[in-house]
């Protein structure tokens, strides 16, 4: 059997496509992208910049709304205005220059000034919504524009004059839910009404006194908000869910003095999979249940007249992430339940009025600690809480103390632990150093937690810390900056940050994926399967996207390739890899997301194990692998001359050389340049009797791909030669050409 030399294959193919699904990585989906430009100078002087800005950490909620409602985006509104309203522009939208030095700005404000600016802006135009009576239909493509109206607008400053107002000494609370005024007056089955203002002593918006008062009833201890458009209060009441269709609803939620947040309210219909063929009325009707999911969307947090997007630096995401770091590395897919409700759990917490502590530990942890800690708290039996209890139970001063499988130990703890030099944040609160001296505590004694330390003013403040994302980010810039570069000094710099980031975890696995793309593209191949597979171990459960493992196939391809000559052990190896990664996805995703190389490497693989491989069962298995990958192969791209060469050296080394003739003459007359002349002229010259058929396959094939002028020469020449040694064959292939 011919032995198979993997110089035979060429060049191999470039992809050609690679097509990528959602990443379900946590922290994936809270990075946005925004591209916008200006331009500065006159004349030949002119230059457009155009900007392409990757915002990262902005939480799932507020990365929805840019992309699903981006009209009502504030963060789109806030760059949106930037680029237009920042700067003094030409009606052409030239900005201009101070000296052709600085850039002149439009407005004498410093940037916590604009944001404020745009924050007013922003309600302004939710009001113009309401005033035009606006359905979530109408505003879910829209990009902000420019509308001087919503300068004049001001139900900014109502909310905010409601939210710096207090009751009795206590700081305001409650619910403000804001529709069209057509909808309040066209609908009577929508609000149910607990108390109504007559039409002609409804409460202007604008009475922050009044209202203050009216907001004690809908502070979170009923499900009872203030109904008004934006104007005037209606009345107190509820919504009936299932009239509520395409109405636009705002949910003002007014969070302790001049803190507030305002959410868009949708629903999302869902039928049961079960239900009841019945016959009415010689009608038949299956009848199921509907569902109407609720859904909040937060599209601004003010705090003391300044807007915030996301939650202080907590998401979910960031929770998940942490808790499956530190208790679920194995098997987080399996315990996602269990991720999901302790941080509902957290989030029910945050809305307690005073602060409070969340501790969660591993369930034999928490019961030995709360056991040590009995005589400071209130023990209880493990159970689950109900999450409409959690606000209450942790308005009891001290800690909440829960296991990984959601079970509350004990609340009202005081924790106790190692108060030591370096411990701690002198800046903070005493809640958040004894938080984190108890964290040292456990760490001490070899144990784990995720403790969340929730301030007054709703701030959640997650320890241990992940590594600092902007940290990360930059430091796999630089390597990859690095690598990109010619200096050779590079070397000793790159090999200590690559040092480094191999010790991250829980990070997105796409940034090792990067780096692995700068490496093979420096043909790099070792360092790029190091990163891939830091990036596989990274993502854990997370899909990952076929580019990826392709990637990694083709970087042990290359490897293997580099080792053939010099190290038979490393080519086995690497060629056994290339059939391993080539399996993570060619067995598993749908063909559109494959391309023809992709088997057409898994098919090299198979046959360079088959030839290093005693084993007559393997080897019957690897070249029946090996004949089927290159079938998908030119299936895929039946146009490619190097699949059906490669396919050639396969059936040439099984022994069917017949077949392999058909190959290498289809591989010749598609790339019509004789490369393949010399290995069918040796064949056949070898296997005499394989030239009629060969001759035929010529003869047929070159009708639809036009002949190959070597082969032809050829084709005459080994004629010629027959002729001489035997006429009889010349005359009958010529016979079979006539």
């Amino acid at each position: 059997m011919e032995r198979y030399n993997p110089a035979d294959i060429g060049e191999q193919i470039d992809e050609v496509t690679t097509v990528s699904r959602k990443n379900t990585q946590f922290g994936f989906k809270s990075r946005v992208l925004y591209v916008n430009d200006l331009t500065s100078g006159v004349g030949r002087a002119k230059k457009q910049i155009i900007y392409l800005l990757e915002i990262r950490n902005i939480g799932l909620e507020a990365s929805e709304v840019w992309h699903k409602s981006p009209s009502l985006s504030f963060l789109r509104m806030v760059l949106d205005y930037f680029f237009y309203d920042y700067f003094v522009q030409s009606k052409t939208r030239v900005v201009k220059n101070k000296k052709e030095v600085e850039l002149l700005k439009k407005y004498k404000e410093d940037g916590a000034q604009f944001i404020r600016r745009v924050a007013r802006v922003y309600f302004g135009m939710i009001q113009e919504l309401l005033q035009e009576s606006k359905r979530t239909g109408d505003i879910g493509s829209v990009v902000t524009a420019e509308n001087s109206q919503y300068y004049m607008n001001n139900l900014l400053e109502k909310i905010d004059d409601i939210s710096t107002r207090t009751y009795e000494g206590n700081n305001p609370f409650g619910s403000i839910l804001i529709m069209s005024e057509d909808t309040l007056n066209s609908s009577e089955s929508l609000v149910n009404y607990v108390i109504k203002f007559r039409d002609d002593d409804r409460i202007p918006l604008d009475d922050s006194k009044r209202i203050r008062k009216l907001l004690e009833p809908t502070n979170g201890q009923t499900n009872l908000s203030l109904i008004a458009d934006h104007r005037l209060v209606y009345g107190m009441g509820s919504i009936n869910w299932a009239d509520i269709d395409e109405e636009l609803l705002f949910d003002v939620q007014v969070k302790g003095l001049s803190k507030y947040s305002l959410s868009l309210i949708v629903t999302n219909e869902k039928l049961s999979r079960y239900g009841t063929l019945v016959t009415e009325n010689d009608t038949t009707i299956y009848k199921t249940e509907r569902k109407l999911e609720i859904l909040r969307r937060v599209l601004i947090d003010v705090v003391f007249k300044t807007p915030k997007i996301g939650e202080n630096g907590y998401t979910p995401e960031r929770f998940k992430r942490l808790v499956e770091s530190q208790f679920y590395e194995d098997d987080s897919e399996f315990y996602a339940s269990k991720v999901e409700n302790l941080e509902k759990v957290v989030r029910k917490a945050a809305e307690q009025k005073y602060g409070t502590i969340v501790v969660i530990t591993d369930t034999d942890t928490a019961a030995k600690e709360v056991t040590t800690l009995k005589m400071q708290s209130t023990l209880i039996e493990p159970t689950p809480i109900k999450l409409e209890h959690v606000r209450h139970l942790t308005s009891i001063d001290g800690a909440i103390y829960f296991d990984t499988n959601g079970n509350c130990h004990a609340i009202g703890v005081i924790l106790d632990g190692i108060a030591k030099e370096g411990i701690g944040d002198s800046s903070r609160g005493a809640r958040y150093n004894s938080a984190y001296r108890y964290m040292e505590k456990l760490k001490s004694m070899d144990k784990k937690c995720v403790i969340a330390i929730i301030s007054e003013d709703g701030m959640v403040n997650l320890i241990p810390e992940l590594d600092d994302e902007d940290k990360v980010f930059t430091l796999f810039q630089q390597i990859i900056d690095l690598i990109n570069e010619e200096d050779e000094d590079k070397i000793e710099a790159l090999s200590a940050f690559q040092d480094e980031v191999l010790n991250y975890h829980d990070i997105d696995f796409d940034l090792f994926m990067k780096v692995a793309d700068a490496h093979f593209s420096k043909e790099e191949y070792e360092d790029t399967i190091e990163f891939v597979n830091k990036g596989l171990e990274s993502a854990r459960n997370s899909y990952v996207q076929t580019k990826y493992y392709r990637l990694l196939a083709q970087a042990h391809y290359r490897a293997a390739m580099a080792q053939r000559s010099s190290n038979v052990e490393k080519y086995l190896y690497h060629m056994n890899q290339v059939i391993d990664a080539s399996n993570l996805f060619l067995d598993r995703d749908p063909e559109e997301e494959l391309v023809a190389n992709d088997f057409n490497v898994r098919a090299i693989a198979f046959h360079n194990v088959l030839e290093m491989t005693e084993d007559e069962h393997k080897r019957r298995l690897y070249s029946d692998m090996s004949e089927s990958d290159y079938d998908r192969a030119i299936e895929l791209e039946p146009s490619s001359a190097i699949i059906r060469a490669n396919r050639a050296i396969l059936l040439n080394a099984l022994g069917r050389m017949d077949a392999a003739l058909d190959d290498w003459v289809v591989a010749e007359l598609l790339e019509k340049d004789g490369t393949y002349v010399e290995k069918i002229m040796n064949v056949l010259r070898e296997n005499i009797n394989l030239l009629e058929g060969c001759y035929d396959t010529y003869e047929k094939v070159k009708v639809s791909l036009e002949d190959s002028a070597q082969l032809s020469d050829a084709f005459k020449n080994l004629l010629g030669e027959l002729e001489m040694q035997d006429p009889s064959i010349a005359a009958t292939l010529r016979d079979s050409d006539d």
